[in-house]
């Protein structure tokens, strides 16, 4: 007569030809031999196999009868994942790593259904990459990236812990939490390092998929977002953005280190501004940017008080020294996404532009192009209407009305710069010993004889193509040409 209390049962068998479906999401795992072993209240299965059709390594412990265990049970594994299982799984990283990245991974999982994973993995075999930063690790190099997720009901409600290491990368203290059926609510970076740029970042996420980011950076290399790349088309899945980021220290597009910084920038998820904000300094003068919708009208104004060193500074041109630049501009209607506006910089010079030492040599003007390689050509104002044309893939800048006056040449201008195939084609007329002429111009009768309004020795001109190369021509014949007449055979037809 024998007492189920007195009854031991030990069970150590092998499982071959395994199938157990949905194991994982809606992953499978299958294949064998595993270890299988009961010893009191103890569930033990050891083995290899393959999940999701990946291969796997692993030990499932489970308590038979969890009362005052611990935990219900609990999974280790090894996990070779690729970027389909990482969608499987739930964990979608494309935008930042391409290839297989092997994964420990250990899963324990409590009463009142909640469970928790500490997750390791290595990222010497993969590609990782971060598009803002121009970050960009290659698989061999080394990498890892740890952290402990909790879950509820099946979901993640919150990430602790996140740590990444790489060459040039370092992420640490960071949580993330999450709402709803896993989604992202929230979180913050207590220390990153990417490249030069170092400091800490906390976001959350509204219900309408709005990322709001506060950024603080002891120094923040400028140069990856000063970068030619062409603007990308929006993906179904960007968001809507509002980031403030102070800066410390900056880095500009020369490689110049620049004083604090200060940035807004609040953009839709179609890559629309609704507001943009700088403040900041470049060389000697201050720099103010402000994009707004006032009442739903467009309008945008900027200022630099040393204009030659803020081009510099932020990729723009680097041949002007000096400068004062003053640019405003507005739509007509509440809504329109196209602005019209005028641009004017004072007391600046240009030195070592291939564009204009290509002008100047075709007008054989040795002295200007002594003046041009060396102290460079001074110029009292630059001055041009603009119409900025908004549209999908980039934008249009269309210049009309563009006149610089100086001691030595004068330019008028006219045309468009195509910032969606980086392009350009802009005319005028060159007046050298524009002071000269000025004088000539103000003769009652005689001078608009003599200049036609513009000039009396002049040239017209077109510059097109490319705009780090474009073409460069010049009609030699308005050389030669009396003013009104080249007036009229050249500068209107």
């Amino acid at each position: 007569d024998i007492k189920i209390a007195d009854v031991k049962i030990a069970v150590n068998g092998t499982l071959s030809n395994v199938f157990l479906p949905g194991v994982v999401k809606d992953m499978s795992l299958i294949g064998g031999p595993l270890a299988l072993k009961v010893e009191g209240n103890d569930l033990n299965v050891k083995g290899k196999g393959e999940l999701g059709g990946r291969p796997i390594a692993f030990e499932y412990k489970e308590f038979l009868n969890s009362d005052g265990q611990l935990y219900k049970n609990s999974v280790t594994a090894n996990l070779n994942t690729d970027e389909a299982t990482r969608e499987r799984l739930g964990i979608d990283l494309k935008d930042f790593i391409d290839g297989n990245a092997p994964v420990d991974v250990t899963y324990t999982e409590y009463e009142g259904e909640r469970s928790v994973a500490d997750v390791k993995a290595d990222l010497a075999p993969t590609h990782l990459f971060i598009e803002p930063f121009d970050y960009d690790k290659k698989p061999g190099a080394g990498g890892a990236v740890a952290l402990k997720a909790t879950l509820q009901d099946g979901h993640v409600t919150k990430v602790e812990g996140l740590e990444v290491t790489a060459d040039g990368l370092d992420l640490s203290k960071g949580n993330l939490s999450f709402r709803g059926e896993s989604k992202l609510a929230g979180g913050e970076i207590g220390a990153f390092v990417i490249g030069e740029t170092k400091g800490s970042m906390n976001f959350t996420v509204d219900e309408s998929g709005r990322y709001n980011v506060n950024a603080n950076t002891s120094f923040f290399d400028l140069r990856p977002f000063l970068d030619d790349e062409k603007p990308k088309p929006p993906e179904p899945d960007d968001h809507a953005m509002l980031i403030k980021l102070d800066a410390a220290q900056m880095r500009g597009a020369d490689g110049k280190p620049m004083p604090a910084g200060r940035f807004l920038i609040d953009m839709t998820a179609q890559g629309i501004y609704n507001k943009l904000e700088v403040d900041a300094t470049a060389g000697q003068g201050p720099v103010t940017l402000r994009l707004n919708n006032d009442g739903g009208v467009r309008t945008f104004t900027f200022d630099a008080g040393d204009a030659g060193s803020m081009m510099r500074s932020f990729g723009i041109y680097q041949n002007i020294r000096g400068g004062v630049m003053s640019v405003r501009g507005a739509a007509k209607t509440p809504g329109e996404m196209d602005m019209k506006g005028e641009g004017l910089i004072t007391d600046f010079r240009v030195v070592n532009a291939p564009t204009l030492a290509r002008l100047v040599s075709a007008m054989s003007l040795p002295g200007l192009a002594s003046l041009l390689n060396g102290e460079g050509l001074a110029f009292s104002k630059l001055e041009a209407d603009y119409k900025w044309h908004s549209q999908p893939g980039g934008s249009v800048l269309e210049i009309d009305d563009g006149a610089t006056s100086g001691n030595s040449v004068g330019f008028s201008f006219e045309g468009t710069i195509n910032l969606v195939d980086s392009t350009l084609n802009i005319s005028g007329t060159m007046v050298p010993l524009s002071e000269v002429n000025k004088v000539l111009k103000k003769i009652p009768i005689v001078g608009d004889i003599l200049t036609g309004g513009s000039g009396l020795i002049a040239a017209t001109y077109t510059v097109k193509g490319p705009t780090e190369k474009p073409n460069v021509m010049v009609n030699p014949l308005s050389v030669l040409t009396p003013g009104i007449l080249r007036r009229i055979l050249f500068e209107h037809n």
